[in-house]
């Protein structure tokens, strides 16, 4: 039951173009498609130029679908690149085969290339913006880790090359109106991985955050370590505060949040 509630909401969501991640083409071209299909079933030609004309469009509108048919699971929209190329790839096919006459054809053609160009500024407005959203988190992420290295190194010198630094809760990103979270994008690397029954497991992508920015290789804790830095944690305050970086039991102890 989950499983096809999962596909089911997918594919609606993939087709009305209900989330960021999706827009109405795909739904736009499945329509225009149903249409000439439909037209397809009236005109005079051989079956098997009709059976090949359905097969493809099947294919084409079924491709998008298929790693969801396999997993029964929801996938992330970064995955969903096949999706636009298809909403793509029917659009043209149906301009292509649509065997109009006189005034119907000198609208209908046209109005579907005009339709193709404002889902496109449509998208490529989207995608601006959703550039722009990590753009704003990259430079707040590298303001907060320039200010964070400066403060451990203050609080532990060169016990930092020595010690695992262990972080523990999440900082979030303030982001602007303009900005869109969604997927990767807006998401702070000192939250990325956070989780609240294991506050200390966005270790990983936050030091390796720290090190691709700014060259600063701190060690990384173990497991057993990150979960002795979150009962350290516990009595510590947060970040910014006094006391909030705290070297113990052979760890730099972070606490970003409670």
């Amino acid at each position: 039951k989950t499983c096809l509630h999962n596909i089911a909401g997918k594919i609606k969501q993939s087709i009305l173009g209900t989330s960021i991640a999706y827009s109405a083409a795909y739904g736009v071209a499945l329509l225009l498609t149903a249409v000439y299909l439909i037209m397809l079933l009236f005109r005079r030609c051989s079956v098997q130029a009709k059976s090949c004309i359905l097969l493809t469009a099947a294919v084409l509108c079924v491709s998008p679908f298929l790693l969801l048919f396999l997993l029964a699971n929801i996938s992330a929209p970064r995955t969903q690149f096949s999706l636009q190329f298809c909403a793509a790839a029917l659009l043209f096919f149906c301009v292509n085969r649509l065997e109009l006459k006189g005034f119907i054809r000198r609208l209908v053609r046209p109005t579907i290339v005009i339709c193709a160009l404002l889902i496109g500024v449509q998208q490529v407005t989207r995608m601006q913006r959703l550039f722009y959203t990590d753009d704003i988190r990259y430079n707040q992420d590298r303001d907060f880790a320039v200010e964070l290295v400066q403060t451990i190194d203050s609080c532990c010198g060169e016990r930092t090359e020595e010690l695992p630094v262990v972080f523990v809760g999440k900082k979030d990103v303030p982001l602007n109106d303009a900005c869109i979270e969604s997927d990767v994008f807006g998401h702070s690397m000192f939250s990325w991985d956070y989780s609240a029954a294991e506050p200390a497991r966005n270790n990983s992508r936050a030091l390796g955050f720290i090190e691709n920015a700014f060259g600063i290789e701190y060690k990384i804790a173990t497991a057993e370590q990150r979960k002795q830095a979150e009962k350290i944690a516990k009595e510590m305050p947060c970040y910014p505060q006094d006391g909030s970086i705290r070297e113990k039991d052979g760890l730099i102890v972070v606490k970003l949040s409670d």
